[in-house]
């Protein structure tokens, strides 16, 4: 849990330091896709990367 509050912190001085807006969406991109994996992995479903 450690890591993911990390990773947070730091996606969150990245918006902060005003970078590039295309970065800025790549970071809310990932934002969003690490709460639809924690959400299907909390109801079990199982995740497979092609």
């Amino acid at each position: 849990m450690g890591h993911r509050n990390r990773g947070r912190r730091a996606a969150d001085q990245w918006a902060r330091e005003g970078l590039d807006q295309l970065l800025q969406q790549h970071i809310e991109d990932a934002r969003q896709l690490a709460g639809i994996l924690r959400l299907r992995i909390g109801k079990g479903v199982p995740l497979v990367f092609l």
